[in-house]
């Protein structure tokens, strides 16, 4: 992808994660958080067509305006850092997109490096339920991170702030097996009693799991993960006082007005977690006039920020955020449509629409 698009001091193309901030007149200020990936070149006239015009660039700061800077209505800069995300967050009347990993669960994440600690707690800013779920060998030792598994004896189905995933699921004690007898990554065992074992005899994972020892009771499940079923390991995640902390939603201060999460399956991944009240409860003491959630129900991807963008400078308006943003929802959904029949929302028959993934209010 960086070689379809040349560098090029006017392309807000490249750009992985939004914070957009509104002020209070007419004039807003736009944040974008660009790292890694650009819009692919068949995207371009998405964004090419608001005419966005570069202003300045200043350290890892690129700043635009629309739609035009002598007379601009908004102001777009793009940024760089998980600590510009969450100074987004917290920014009076702000409307702040994040598009990029949701990381099975825990949060958006930031970095440029596709293995290490980034991947975990040096990249990302926790919003998840306590315990979630990651794939070991998709995810983990893919990426090469070390995580805080669960360890208890305590059948994680029954705890209090369990990620739904794990209610469909078959949760099983985990046990990582030293030996090299066994031809299979893994295996559900039904004796003595159900569970499943981990083939381990390098100490490849054990080498990533946070305070293991031969006595740690783990728990996992077999679900899909594409192209087909694997393991996943429960972990501790969480979105206040966690081992992460300030970087988690209980230490961030909420004050935008619009916080847009276009993370993959961000709707069941963390709608409850901002908006319940057990959890953030967000914009509960200002009713629905005082925050809005935009969250995706599928697998996302670096088109839907770019559209919601088009939309929202299209047809938005900042005095009607509530009416108005019903109507970039609509629109960034039928351009998503437009521009890959992936993206298309078809009935299943069951009287349910289905399909890889869609903006939703929330």
């Amino acid at each position: 992808l960086e070689k379809q698009i040349p560098a090029n001091k006017n392309d807000p193309l490249r750009a992985r994660v939004f914070n957009t901030c509104f002020s209070y007149m007419k004039f807003a200020r736009i944040y974008l958080d660009g790292r890694l990936a650009c819009i692919p070149d068949d995207r371009n006239r998405v964004l090419g067509e608001l005419e966005l015009e570069h202003v300045s660039t200043s350290g890892g700061t690129r700043t635009y305006a629309y739609p035009a800077k002598n007379n601009p209505k908004y102001e777009v800069t793009i940024v760089e850092t998980r600590e510009d995300f969450k100074k987004a967050l917290e920014t009076e009347d702000a409307h702040v997109i994040y598009q990029g990993h949701g990381r099975e669960g825990r949060g958006p994440c930031f970095g440029s490096s596709m293995t290490g600690e980034e991947w975990e707690d040096d990249g990302l800013l926790r919003m998840g339920y306590p315990l979630v779920g990651v794939p070991i060998v998709e995810d983990i030792l893919k990426h090469e991170y070390h995580i805080r598994p669960y360890n208890s004896a305590d059948d994680p189905q029954k705890k209090v702030g369990h990620h739904p995933a794990l209610e469909k699921a078959e949760v099983l004690p985990l046990i990582i097996d030293h030996k090299m007898s066994k031809k299979k990554e893994w295996d559900v065992v039904d004796t003595p009693t159900r569970h499943i074992e981990y083939h381990d005899p390098g100490g490849t994972l054990r080498g990533y799991l946070n305070g293991y020892s031969i006595a740690s009771k783990l728990w996992g499940y077999i679900a899909d993960f594409d192209p087909g079923p694997t393991l996943w390991l429960v972990v501790n995640a969480g979105w206040k006082d966690t081992d992460s902390k300030p970087w988690d939603l209980g230490s961030v201060n909420l004050k935008c007005k619009v916080f847009c999460n276009f993370g993959c399956s961000s709707e069941p991944h963390f709608k409850e977690i901002l908006r319940g009240d057990k959890y953030k409860a967000w914009g509960k003491d200002k009713g629905t006039e005082g925050s809005v959630a935009v969250f995706t129900d599928k697998t996302s991807g670096v088109e839907c920020a770019a559209v919601w963008l088009w939309a929202l400078l299209k047809y938005g308006d900042p005095k009607k955020w509530n009416d108005s943003l019903k109507t970039v929802t609509a629109k960034a959904n039928d351009r998503l449509t437009e521009l890959s029949k992936k993206y298309a929302r078809t009935w299943n028959g069951k009287g349910d629409l289905v399909g890889k993934y869609t903006i939703v209010l929330g």
